[in-house]
């Protein structure tokens, strides 16, 4: 789906969401996994010693978390979305004019600073 629309801002930022939400989501579960492994292993204590060290050996395994995504793609992916500028849509440059018409061209940013303001200021 990321690559039928690389360059929609709301279903980027719905990405990133999403991808945080499952990277606390598993941590939360390895941390779970753990304690539960942590458990068991106070559990046996020096009774079964042939459950504790398979209970412990749990605990040494690790995986690769290595990318189906190649390092090249990554990188062109980045290129293409740093150079390419966010075209605003119809809605969003309606909404924007709308914005301003509402506020009576009253935003203070559009005037000019004086002197005074700015001696204020010291």
């Amino acid at each position: 789906m990321h690559e039928k629309y690389p360059l929609n801002r709301q279903f980027r930022e719905n990405y990133y969401a999403y991808k945080k939400h499952y990277k606390k989501l598993l941590k939360s579960s390895e941390e779970c996994y753990n304690k539960n492994i942590i458990d068991t292993l106070n559990s046996c204590g020096e009774s079964d010693s042939n459950k504790f060290w398979k209970e412990f050996n749990k605990l040494n395994k690790t995986t690769e978390n290595e990318s189906c995504i190649p390092d090249k793609t990554w990188y062109d992916y980045y290129q293409k979305l740093n150079t390419e500028m966010h075209k605003p849509t119809q809605a969003e440059k309606e909404k924007l004019l709308n914005v301003e018409r509402s506020n009576g061209n009253q935003n203070h940013l559009d005037y000019e600073i004086s002197i005074t303001e700015i001696k204020k200021t010291h």
